[in-house]
């Protein structure tokens, strides 16, 4: 059975002129092998070039260390974690689900 990392990135933005929204997602799912330390969740998107990379940092017996350029997070196994709204200047938003589970 194997460990799968599914991480899904959420981005809104507001135009300041129309107050017009739009809205992206992306998801990824990767192996949780030992090769995976140091992958990008999002390789090929804008999400890394906007908001920076998301990386496996290390491996667990209990989950993954997931690291950005500012923060770590902590994905325990068979849990959801939610990360906090980010934003640059309000109208531009964006926030992490990242869920372990075996398959």
């Amino acid at each position: 059975m194997a460990k799968i990392l599914k991480a899904t990135y959420f981005w809104e933005n507001e135009c300041e002129v129309t107050r017009s929204s739009s809205h992206f997602s992306e998801q990824a799912e990767v192996e949780l092998a030992p090769q995976a330390e140091g992958c990008a969740l999002f390789p090929n998107s804008p999400t890394e070039r906007l908001d920076g990379a998301v990386r496996i940092k290390t491996l667990a017996p209990q989950g993954v260390v997931l690291a950005t350029a500012g923060e770590n997070y902590t994905v325990e196994e068979n849990t959801l974690n939610r990360t906090p709204v980010y934003t640059r200047d309000g109208r531009h938003k964006w926030w992490y689900t990242f869920e372990t589970i075996t398959r």
